[in-house]
């Protein structure tokens, strides 16, 4: 009885023990804690050490900024399971997981991952699912999933992927589960998806994809055989011959395939029609023919751009331009540099030069036939003038130039003599004399005597000029006596 009590007491102080380590916001017991924090920056502090799941998970409106994970980030070495959802974890450091070697199942997903190398995942030898839904734009790099050899389950959902090489899926031999939904991606390396014998579930829902090639029926029926699941829906898909084996299959196993997601975006006549509701005459292949191309032949001057706009059609076509000196230029949905062949077979030279001059092809083919168009281009060349340039070196010289400046008179003053004339007077007669003077803006001098006595005034340049000595003494004299009369 006593040893009952020990151990129910054992029990209780153990329970305590975790619940006073357990940090405020946290939900703990013996093996598990859930965490919901929002606008932390890091793995919370006094954790309980034994503890084998931990889930910390933000918000939708409020995540987490944890930034990069270190290899000091976790103490428990004995967790299986660890969930951190919109914790803002951009970068995740070389062995950040080497302290969790028990760990089996990852979800890091709702971070801000931007890069995942090889040293990611250092050390997770026994994990056995990684789920890294959106991680938008996230850059996977290769060999970044080898030594998961026991991962059954990669979720890649959601990540804005416009490719993903299958190549890193090689060394997952067990993968049963491949999550790849909601990206952006219009093709697959097919083969290597083929190779993966143990897949059982796999989500390809909400791409770009277009078709699916009939090779991949082998790994279909395995999936069918395993009764597994096959998700395709939400895809522009292409209805036409080489879908028919694809439409036949979910139709006779409709419990694998999500089929009535599977609507056709193509042909026109077919568009938004369920693929299952296609009758098998309407699939019929559509052979590689060339419609149109609007020149046959162009004339251009070397380094001018080239533009040969054509129209095709044809199922599951390869497309190509052959130069005349037998370079073949393959169609790409991206831009290239020089040549770009388009998709609906167009070709665009930026810049011509002497290799594009003559006959080019454009070759239209599939499995079902070929079709080919010629082009005559001629290329002006440009002739290499050599213009020689003579220098004329041209002197001048500078005369002085001598500059006469005509000075300006100085105005010269003539005095006046004051003559004496005798009286019998003894009144005194003043004469006021102003100095003639001679500038060159004025045409006449006057020269002024005034009586004091009188405002008689007489101008001595009024005169005539021809007057002579005598004449002009006579009038001196007649002047004197007058002034003589008047007093």
């Amino acid at each position: 009885m006593l040893l009952n009590y020990l151990c129910i007491l054992s029990v209780f102080l153990h329970v305590l023990t975790v619940h006073s380590q357990c940090r405020q916001g946290c939900k703990c017991s013996s093996k598990v804690t859930i965490c919901v924090f929002t606008q932390i920056s890091g793995v919370p502090n006094n954790l309980p050490t034994a503890i084998t799941a931990l889930t910390i998970s933000g918000s939708v409106s409020s995540p987490n900024s944890f930034g990069h994970l270190s290899p000091s980030a976790f103490s428990s070495s004995r967790m299986s399971h660890l969930i951190m959802r919109y914790c803002g974890i951009d970068a995740i450091d070389a062995g950040a997981f080497r302290t969790l070697p028990e760990l089996k199942r990852l979800n890091l997903e709702f971070n801000k991952i931007q890069t995942l190398t090889q040293q990611s995942f250092q050390g997770l030898t026994k994990l056995t699912a990684l789920d890294l839904t959106e991680n938008r734009k996230c850059d996977i790099k290769p060999n970044t999933f080898d030594g998961l050899s026991t991962l059954l389950e990669l979720r890649l959902g959601e990540m804005d992927l416009k490719t993903f090489d299958l190549n890193l899926l090689q060394s997952l031999h067990s993968l049963a589960t491949l999550d790849l939904h909601g990206n952006r991606l219009k093709t697959l390396d097919w083969a290597v998806l083929s190779s993966l014998t143990n897949l059982k579930h796999i989500d390809l829902s909400g791409n770009q994809l277009t078709t699916i090639p009939s090779n991949m029926s082998s790994l279909f029926t395995q999936i069918v055989t395993k009764r597994g699941s096959i998700h395709l829906g939400n895809n522009p898909w292409k209805c036409n011959w080489e879908i028919k084996w694809l439409k036949n299959m979910s139709v006779s196993f409709s419990s694998v395939f999500s089929i009535g997601n599977i609507i056709c975006d193509s042909p026109a006549n077919l568009q938004y029609i369920s693929s299952i509701s296609v009758p098998d005459p309407k699939l019929k292949p559509i052979l590689p023919k060339i419609l149109n191309c609007d020149k046959t032949k162009i004339t251009v001057n070397e380094g001018m751009a080239v533009f040969i706009n054509c129209t095709i059609k044809g199922d599951s076509i390869t497309v190509k331009w052959i130069n005349p000196t037998g370079t073949s230029f393959a169609s790409s949905p991206l831009q290239q540099t020089g040549h770009n062949v388009y998709l609906n077979g167009s070709l665009y030279i930026s810049s011509t030069s002497s290799s594009d001059l003559g006959n080019w092809t454009l070759s239209v083919s599939s499995k079902l036939g070929e079709d080919q168009r010629t082009v005559d281009v001629n290329v002006i060349l440009s002739t290499t003038t050599t213009t020689t340039t003579t220098k004329t070196t041209t002197t001048t010289t500078l005369t002085p130039t001598t500059i006469t400046t005509t000075p300006t008179p100085t105005p010269t003053i003539t005095p006046i003599k004051t003559k004496t004339i005798p009286t019998t007077s003894s009144k005194i007669v003043t004469t006021k004399t102003t100095p003639n003077v001679t500038t060159p803006t004025l045409a006449t001098n006057a020269v002024m005597v005034q009586d004091v006595s009188t405002d008689f005034t007489f101008k001595w340049n009024s005169a005539p000029q021809n007057i002579g000595s005598v004449g002009y003494l006579f009038l001196v004299v007649c002047a004197a006596i007058a002034c003589q009369l008047f007093m």
